[in-house]
């Protein structure tokens, strides 16, 4: 995943660090029982996840002095430094001063304010009318590739495909 870019030039591996990064885990409740054996009783909790561990099964002897993280944090911080840019991306597409994470979330999120500004109408015939209260041949739909709209029926009529 190092070496597999998207179109602006962010690997796969940095986008998927990324993502993590940003899921936030409630530290404030823990996990009941052991993360390897399972068992209940005094747990050693992770810093950053809500993972607990019996200190027998980390390797411990006694309940380490200050923050702790688990093994799983511990090898996301690590692989983290392996996420930098380098020539590759920049190859791939990746435009120095543009943050290309941000352009990805940015970009898996489309808001429409109003239909007229936003939507350019069915890519087939151009016309601006659809249903919004029922599937009809005048349902629009967006494709998650070209970002283009499609009336349900304008597919169906060039045997595009055949939507129920």
């Amino acid at each position: 995943y190092m070496s597999i870019y998207t179109s602006n030039g962010v690997s796969l591996h940095q986008l998927s660090l990324e993502l993590s990064k940003n899921h936030k885990s409630s530290t404030e409740e823990h996990d009941d029982l052991c993360s390897i054996c399972e068992d209940g009783g005094d747990l050693l909790c992770c810093a950053n996840c809500p993972r607990g561990f019996q200190t027998e099964c980390v390797g411990l002897s006694a309940l380490p002095r200050g923050i702790w993280y688990c093994k799983y944090c511990q090898n996301m911080f690590g692989k983290e430094k392996f996420a930098e840019p380098d020539a590759n991306a920049i190859a791939a597409g990746r435009v120095p001063g543009v943050d290309p994470l941000k352009a990805i979330t940015q970009r898996c999120i489309r808001v429409v304010g109003t239909l007229e500004s936003e939507i350019d109408g069915c890519a087939i015939c151009r016309c601006h009318d659809f249903c919004k209260s029922e599937f009809t041949a005048c349902t629009i739909i967006i494709c998650d590739q070209c970002e283009k709209e499609y009336h349900v029926g304008c597919l169906k009529e060039k045997n595009i495909v055949d939507l129920k």
